[in-house]
């Protein structure tokens, strides 16, 4: 043990570090796997294995006979005590991530009470592992394995055989089986193909190995192999573990398979490993096969003739061993030690974000927007609605120079009008009166909205100019006296005689029903009389002079008649109060053969009709 720790340390030193990148099982061929058991999974690039595995076996019915020389076919009825040992010391380097090599000689002891301990070596197993390529972590592995035995076992030492092949079915004369093999070696050389599959979900794991073991002794038999078991992770440096294993002769598929009679054993376990490489498992192994027709073997020495069975009831393995890296393993390539690496699978993008946990960053500012697509790769997108999809946190989308953070209209950019300039959002209406700032003239000055040019957007403090707050103003809209804002009452005008009454000053355009300008003041005080007396109500004449026809000269006078009419109403006179009469010629009151005869009797006459 103590040269065994020496060279882990001599090693650790020379390669600079020992620490695994992961924890595998290793069984006693010094490959990854459980007991017997191979994995399909590898150690990995310039990894370097140490190990040794010691068993023991012991069954108190594993020798049937015991035949003394000294008294010819004498039967012996002792019944001794037996035990077998085995110590496999292993070497094991992985060539590439998919190709491993491994070198195991065993050291064999076998005991029996009265009788002098036997032992020896083994044939030397050179083994070869080729895993499918790939450094991605997959849910299936699979490869191949090649081992190839070499007859280096001591020749007639031992009392008991290692491997259930080690003898000819087909007689049971011990001189035969002595000449076929020996209980440490099969005497020729023997290849090993087996097919291994690994279902890996990272704290479970099962493995699958078939294949065949030739041995090219043509006294031998070659035999299939069939091994399956499962490890159980709760951690990375302790795993449980069950494997089962099977070997059947190629006779016995001949003579009829029967897989009750052939070699059929269990070992559940348990592994250790640490960070610094050092691994340790212990595990039983029990036969569930009865072997009723194989339970005889016959081997000779110096001392006893034995009749024994091919394979103890139960065996205890111990394994301790040491792994490291020689050198600094970089899978996927982006100059960061796997030790170092937290995805060693997955090359770190070198984007000076993060660049030193080995891990790729896809999104450095985690705003769900891929850095080949982020604009802003180390700053989070706000996503606020506003160009989300440009990575690119937007701290004023409106461009208005006021922060998002503070502005309540964050996509409207403020107006600055100087007023509320500093909320962010645009007032097109300052004073709130309706009116935008675009037409309103007094934009901060709320229009008073009281009928009087409510259009212009300022409010009318006085709407008639008299000098009298609209506030008030007796009479806002008329202008007035400073005492209550209202013009002074008129004098009541002159009531309307009755009567004829010619008014003075109405005329109208040369042989028209056109009323001159000159008429408006007279019709005025018409207008104004009918307004303060309501309850007169008149008869409209229109006359002419004889210049024209009669029936000309009454059309005319009656149209005349309707113009004056058609004024007062226009002034808001009741129609229902007026009448008209076009007399025309018919009633003259001066001589119509003079210029001013003709004049008088081109007239209008109003007549109260009350």
């Amino acid at each position: 043990m103590t040269v065994f720790r020496f060279c882990s340390m001599l090693i650790a030193v020379l390669s600079g570090y020992t620490i695994a990148s992961d924890y595998p099982v290793i069984n006693n061929s010094g490959h990854v796997g459980l007991v017997q058991l191979y994995s399909a999974k590898s150690l990995g690039s310039s990894r370097l294995l140490f190990s040794t595995s010691a068993d023991f076996g012991y069954d108190k019915n594993f020798v049937t006979k015991v035949i003394s020389p000294k008294e010819l076919y004498g039967l012996d009825t002792s019944e001794p005590e037996i035990a077998m040992s085995s110590l496999r010391p292993s070497f094991a380097f992985g060539i590439t991530n998919f190709l491993d090599v491994s070198l195991t000689l065993p050291i064999y002891l076998d005991l029996m009470n009265h009788y002098l301990p036997q032992g020896g070596i083994g044939d030397l197993n050179l083994g070869l592992k080729f895993r499918v390529p790939g450094d991605k972590p997959r849910l299936v592995q699979g490869g191949v394995l090649t081992a190839l035995r070499f007859p280096t076992g001591t020749p007639r030492n031992g009392y008991f055989p290692r491997n259930t092949y080690y003898f000819r079915k087909d007689t049971t004369n011990s001189s035969a089986n002595q000449l076929a093999a020996s209980c440490y070696s099969s005497r020729s050389v023997e290849t090993e193909f087996l097919g291994l599959f690994t279902l890996d979900l990272k704290w479970f794991q099962f493995h699958i190995n078939s294949g065949v073991n030739i041995t090219y002794n043509k006294d031998l038999d070659d035999v299939f192999l069939f091994s399956s078991g499962f490890e159980l992770r709760p951690s990375n440096h302790f795993a449980f573990f069950t494997e089962m294993s099977t070997e059947t002769r190629f006779q016995n598929v001949s003579d009829g398979f029967k897989i009750a009679e052939d070699p059929f054993r269990i070992t559940p376990g348990i592994s250790l490993t640490s960070s610094g490489g050092a691994n340790f498992s212990l595990s039983g192994s029990f036969k569930l096969s009865s072997n009723r027709n194989d339970a005889f073997y016959y081997t000779a020495n110096d001392n006893k003739t034995f009749t024994s069975r091919i394979e103890p009831a139960w065996k205890v393995q111990i394994q301790l061993g040491w792994n490291g890296l020689l050198v600094a393993q970089d899978r996927d390539r982006d100059l960061i030690r796997d030790v170092d690496d937290a995805c060693p699978d997955d090359a770190e993008d070198a984007d000076n974000f993060e660049d030193g946990d080995g891990c790729p960053d896809l999104d450095n500012d985690h705003d769900a927007i891929p850095d080949s697509l982020d604009k802003c790769p180390n700053d989070a997108e706000d996503l606020d609605g506003y160009e989300d999809d440009d990575g690119c946190p937007d701290y004023d989308n409106d461009f208005d120079g006021i922060p998002d953070s503070t502005d309540r209209c964050i996509d409207t950019k403020e107006d600055k009008d100087g007023f509320a300039d500093r909320d962010g959002c645009p007032d097109y209406d300052n004073d709130s009166d309706g009116i935008p700032d675009s037409l309103d003239k007094c934009p901060v000055l709320a229009e008073d909205l009281d009928r009087f040019e409510d259009e212009d957007g300022c409010p009318d403090i006085d709407n008639d100019l008299d000098g009298v707050p609209d506030s008030i103003d007796a009479c806002p809209d008329s202008a007035g006296t400073s005492e209550n804002g209202c013009p002074k009452a008129k004098p009541k005008a002159k009531e309307i005689k009755r009567g004829r009454v010619i008014l003075q000053g109405v005329s109208f355009e040369g042989g028209s029903a056109i009323l001159s300008s000159s008429s408006q003041n007279a019709l005025e005080q018409v207008f104004e009389s009918l307004s303060d007396y309501s309850e007169v109500r008149l008869e409209i004449q229109a006359h002419t002079d004889n210049s024209g026809a009669p029936a000309a000269s009454r059309a005319l006078s009656q149209k005349r008649a309707e113009t004056v009419r058609d004024y007062l109403v226009s002034k808001g006179i009741d129609a229902n109060r007026l009448s008209v009469s076009g007399r025309g010629d018919s009633e003259p009151i001066a001589d119509n053969s003079t210029i001013h005869g003709r004049k008088l009797n081109n007239r209008i006459e109003i007549h109260r009709r009350d």
